[in-house]
């Protein structure tokens, strides 16, 4: 939208029914990559990373890391809207937690109001 970095978008979420944090856990086994060829590397590292699984995390823990005195933040990645007829949205936004790890956030509520 190239807005100034001083302008806020603010997403009011109305009747919130469901609110869920993801994140990656890496496999927790051992892992290095040989030295070689570029293609075996590149086979060994997909095929360590499709072993990441998926955990939650409590809405609380995100919002103790995330605090606007320490300048603690998401920096949004990516983030998609479904809307439906009979207005209820669902929202996910996936990004870096202070700069450092990925997160899913996924809201579901009964309606959205952008200010």
């Amino acid at each position: 939208m190239k807005l100034p970095p001083d302008r806020q978008l603010l997403l009011g979420l109305d009747g919130v029914q469901s609110a869920r944090v993801d994140h990656y856990a890496v496999w927790p086994g051992e892992f290095s990559v040989p030295a070689g060829a570029r293609e075996e590397e590149a086979r060994l590292i997909a095929e360590h990373q499709s072993n990441c699984r998926e955990e939650s995390v409590s809405w609380s823990e995100l919002g103790r890391a995330v605090t606007t005195e320490c300048k603690q933040v998401i920096d949004i990645a990516d983030a998609s809207l479904v809307a439906s007829t009979d207005n209820s949205v669902a929202l996910r936004i996936s990004g870096l937690l202070n700069y450092t790890s990925y997160r899913d956030l996924i809201l579901r509520a009964e309606r959205l109001t952008v200010f």
